[in-house]
């Protein structure tokens, strides 16, 4: 029954890799944390079992707290528009849009889905508790945890979900949770059993590169050169940023729009709907834009700049090639950035949380720094090209004070921009008494170690400068 609804109410073939498994535990009535990757197919793993049980029972519905309105409408028009059915959204003073419902159901049933945020829920409690519901679904369900980088007050308050229906099966998804948010996420939820079904996070069909950062101005050609290929998305870490490249994209000729927290709402909508569309090429955008929007053919992600955290990252390239056709995700980077996260990691609420992500993020982009790249990717275990011989054998000197060793693999001399480099500084005994010792302003390394395979042209009358270009002279 479960494939037959598959294929003739939401037109797909077979079920992806771990649908089948979350689909079964909920017909039997088992709760599920399902933790897979961005395009990984996490809508069919509750539409399926809630239309099964609404079609034996037309009173029943299936309740979906999501984080976003904007989300939520995106979902509702997915669904009427693929079963022609009604969905609705709980609010404390009126009812939210439906579609024309299908002849299937009766006339006057209730629509088998029901959509909520986290924000209404407060104000619903007495109309969500006399619902006869067959399936709740808590969507982003890593919000919930106080451990996580996405944690919203708002989302701890879905306790009350098993409280008002002990005997419903729950659904928990999300694209990215550690373990120990996924142990947070089951006790904070009352998860019953063991829940959690964990799908890898590699993405086959994704080829990952990084690049250095210059100037926005003369990095255009580079960005054109991987958005002209199809849809794409360019992330910028400013709205100032975003209006700037949107610009510079536009002045040579690509199709891009910007879209940031900054515009009004009614251009941010024109602006989505278009790229959902397909009639919009490429979306300039901060973080702001992504959550929730299914667009199958995206062929290339960039961000343009240092993300905080692997696990957002991660999160956010898998918006790319989910058609599982070929797609490309680009980081550029330069460690300017490295320092301008540091800071904001320093002042953040949790500013520990937000170091372990930086360190990973770190660890990633110097596993594939110089412009090397890779296809497949975790968040735990990036796989890189690999190293020179001779780089292999290399060996670095005990991190300097206050500062962290990345953990990606080890390259020998600084084969990067010093401003790119997070290895530690060598010991003093490279230095010799023909070379003073110096400091590189931007990464804090001896410029002796850190050029010592530099060209002599690298050599400039205001001091050293480090290896491979970096732009700031040493003090």
């Amino acid at each position: 029954m479960a494939a037959a609804v598959l294929r003739e109410l939401l037109g797909h073939a077979a079920f992806r890799p771990y649908q089948e498994a979350c689909i079964a535990r909920l017909l039997a009535a088992d709760d599920v944390l399902a933790i897979l990757p961005t395009g990984g197919g996490k809508s069919v793993i509750y539409q399926v079992p809630a239309l099964l049980r609404h079609a034996q029972d037309p009173e029943l519905q299936c309740l979906v707290v999501a984080p976003l309105v904007s989300l939520i409408a995106d979902q509702m028009s997915a669904l009427n528009a693929r079963l022609r059915l009604a969905a609705g959204g709980i609010r404390p003073r009126a009812g939210g849009p439906g579609g024309p419902v299908a002849a299937r159901f009766a006339p006057g049933a209730r629509a088998p889905f029901l959509f909520i945020t986290p924000e209404a829920l407060r104000g619903a409690h007495e109309a969500v508790g006399a619902l006869r519901l067959s399936l709740l679904v808590v969507d982003e369900a890593h919000c919930i945890s106080a451990h996580g980088r996405a944690f919203r007050e708002a989302y701890r308050e879905l306790t009350c979900l098993r409280a008002l229906h002990p005997t419903v099966p729950l659904c928990a998804l999300t694209a990215t949770a550690s373990a120990g948010v996924g142990r947070d996420v089951a006790l904070q939820l009352g998860l019953r059993g063991a829940a959690e079904v964990r799908a890898p996070l590699d993405r086959a069909n994704l080829r990952l590169s990084v690049v250095s950062r210059r100037q926005l101005a003369d990095d255009v050609g580079a960005l054109l050169g991987h958005l002209s290929a199809g849809q794409g998305i360019v992330y910028f870490p400013t709205q100032r940023e975003v209006e700037r490249g949107a610009q510079l994209l536009a002045a040579r000729g690509l199709d891009v729009a910007a879209y940031h927290a900054g515009l009004d709402a009614a251009v941010r909508q024109a602006v989505q709907e278009r790229f959902v569309a397909g009639t919009l090429q490429c979306m300039a955008a901060t973080l702001a834009f992504g959550m929730g929007v299914d667009v199958p053919g995206v062929r290339c992600i960039v961000h343009y700049g240092l993300p905080g955290a692997l696990e957002s990252y991660v999160q956010e390239i898998g918006r790319a090639g989910r058609d599982g056709a070929p797609a490309a995700c680009v980081l550029f980077w330069t460690g300017a950035d490295a320092c301008t996260r540091t800071r904001l990691a320093q002042s953040s609420l949790d500013p520990a949380l937000a170091g372990q992500g930086l360190r990973e993020m770190l660890a990633f982009v110097q596993a594939g720094r110089c412009g090397s790249s890779w296809r497949r990717s975790s968040a735990t275990r990036p796989r890189a090209r690999a190293a020179p011989a001779a780089a292999k054998s290399a060996a670095t000197a005990p991190p300097r004070p206050g500062s962290t060793r990345s953990t990606a693999p080890t390259r020998g001399r600084c084969c990067a921009p010093c401003s790119s480099c997070t290895r530690a500084p060598r010991s003093s005994s490279t230095t010799t008494a023909a070379t003073p010792a110096r400091t590189c302003r931007s990464c804090g390394r001896s410029t002796a170690a850190c050029s010592a395979a530099a060209a002599p042209t690298a050599r400039s009358p205001g001091g050293r400068r480090c290896t491979s270009g970096c732009a700031r002279r040493a003090t």
